[in-house]
Parts: C-alpha cells; structure tokens; sequence
C-alpha cells in the first residue's frame, strides 16, 4: 500500500513537472508534493504498525484459542474419567445388591431356625446322642454347624456393609 502511494505521488509530481509553469509555482508545487509525500509516508508508516499490532492481537488470540480447547479437551477427559468410575462404583453397588438380595432368604432361614432352638439348640443335639461315637460325631457336627452359621451371619454383615458403604460413595 505504500509503494502503491509512493508512486501515485511521483505520478503526480510529474506530470506537474511536464506541464509548463512559471519558476515560483513550480517551486511551490514541488513543496506541495513533497509535503504531501511526506504525509503519506507518514500515515503508511503508521497504517504498518497498526497491521503489525493487529497480527499481534490476532496471534494473541489464537494462543488464548489454542489454551482453551486444551483445557476443554482436559475437562472432557476428566468428565470422561469420572463417568468411567461412577458407572463402576454404580455396577459395584447393583452386584452388591443383588448378591444380598440372594442370600438374605438363606440366612434368614438359618437365624429363625437358630431362634427355634433356643439358647441351648446345639446342646440338644448333644443330648440327644445314645453313645460316646454318637456324641463325639455328633459333636463335631454341631462344631461345624456352628462355624458355618457365624461364618453365614458374618459374611452376611459384611456384605451389607459394603453395600452401604458403596451407596454412600454413590451418594457423596
């Protein structure tokens, strides 16, 4: 743009300068083109840093662009991230569930069982015995019986533990 004015300008000039005129007008007319040279020089000067402070704004906000869509593509991972584990924390609290779901009837059945006999329900069954080998087998039974129930009724508890405390992830 500027060699663009800069050669308007001499145009000018010269075709003033193959017009004849007298010698104080030809003077003053090449002040005048000068002076207006100048100007534009001037002002093309300017116009040039003007272009160069909007390539600065420009790269600016293609840098503030660029950082944003990172930060989007982070925020999508995380989103992303945050999906994956509560989508397991979801299906962890859903097995878990069901899984006490399935065995509530079994121990349930066991502890009413339990109740029926009483306090001295295992003791009965060692009364019961005719013999010594009756009650020696029969006493490792009810040993067995024993462990089983409070192995059944402790499995039990914790699973209901780890349903809540999955729930309670779930939740907070």
């Amino acid at each position: 743009m500027v060699r663009v004015l800069v050669v308007l300008a001499l145009a000018v000039s010269g075709l003033a300068a193959q017009a004849p005129a007298p010698a104080g007008e030809a003077a003053a007319r090449a002040a005048r083109a000068t002076a207006r040279i100048q100007a534009l020089q001037r002002e093309a000067d300017r116009l040039a840093a003007e272009s160069r402070s909007v390539l600065v704004d420009l790269r600016r906000l293609e840098v503030d662009r660029a950082i944003r869509e990172a930060e989007l593509a982070q925020a999508a991972a995380a989103l992303d991230e945050a999906t994956a584990v509560l989508a397991e924390a979801t299906t962890r609290a859903d097995a878990l569930a069901a899984q006490r779901v399935a065995e509530t009837p079994d121990v349930e059945t066991r502890l009413v069982e339990l109740y029926k006999r009483g306090r001295g329900g295992y003791a009965r069954l060692l009364l019961g015995a005719e013999d010594v080998r009756d009650w020696g087998r029969m006493s490792r039974g009810v040993a067995a019986m024993a462990r089983l129930d409070a192995l059944r009724v402790e499995s039990h508890r914790r699973l209901v533990a780890a349903e809540r405390a999955a729930v309670d992830a779930l939740a907070g």
